[in-house]
């Protein structure tokens, strides 16, 4: 959950996300909460969007950091079943004595909180679910998938998605797994997609791939490499 928040939402910069406003209103009067529960107010609403902070302060996005996905739906609906489920007993406890009332008042500013933070949530899975509902995510998931599992290479995704303008940061991490994966890439292979990128991208990123070369995430594969790997 937490990577796909760092995808789908523009990414996540000091343990903040920047979440549409509508995201993070508060039911009582529309104003913006902008703050996890626990949390230190966030910055103000800037340009329709507010710095939503993603901690351990927020109990609900501790337990959801860490999810699958297809876990997130399952996860929020027993959540607000839960809230829900306090309310409706509390109501149907018509004989509830004094000590049973102060109880629960006390109980309702931590449920609030909960609540805001499920319904923050809840629009944040659904964002992310467009993102990984789409097909340009699923194809590169199953490139992804298949180099790990050494299947087959990434070129010819990596070419299509140099042609279609794939934004850079989810092509060179493709670009680098397939480099990782495979032990670096062929000369002949390297210098073509190094040339492509550029072309596409510009000129300026020719300091983005060097220093992915400096610290190993790129490279071209040794010779003995090379050999094996076209055999």
């Amino acid at each position: 959950y937490e990577a796909l928040i760092d995808e789908a939402l523009g990414g996540i910069v000091d343990a903040r996300a920047r979440l549409p406003r509508d995201f993070v209103r508060d039911d009582d009067d529309g104003a913006t909460a902008g703050v996890a529960p626990g949390a230190a107010p966030a910055p103000a609403a800037c340009n329709g969007h507010v710095e939503y902070p993603l901690n351990s302060d927020d109990a609900l996005y501790a337990e959801l950091r860490d999810l699958n996905v297809e876990e997130l739906g399952d996860r929020l609906g027993a959540r607000a079943k839960a809230i829900r489920e306090a309310y409706d007993a509390f109501r149907r406890n018509a004989d509830a004595s004094i000590a049973e009332i102060h109880d629960f008042v006390k109980r309702i500013p931590g449920l609030a909180r909960i609540y805001r933070s499920l319904r923050t949530h809840v629009a944040v899975a659904e964002r992310v679910a467009r993102t990984t509902d789409s097909r340009a995510f699923r194809e590169r998931w199953r490139a992804e998938r298949a180099l790990l599992e050494g299947q087959e290479p990434a070129y010819d995704l990596i070419e299509d998605l140099v042609a279609a303008g794939e934004p850079a940061p989810s092509l060179l991490r493709l670009l680098c797994l397939q480099s990782l994966v495979a032990g670096g890439i062929r000369s002949a292979r390297y210098d073509f997609l190094r040339r492509e990128v550029l072309q596409a991208y510009g000129f300026e990123f020719l300091g983005t791939l060097h220093h992915l070369e400096r610290v190993g995430l790129l490279s071209r594969a040794r010779a003995t490499v090379a050999r094996a790997t076209s055999t």
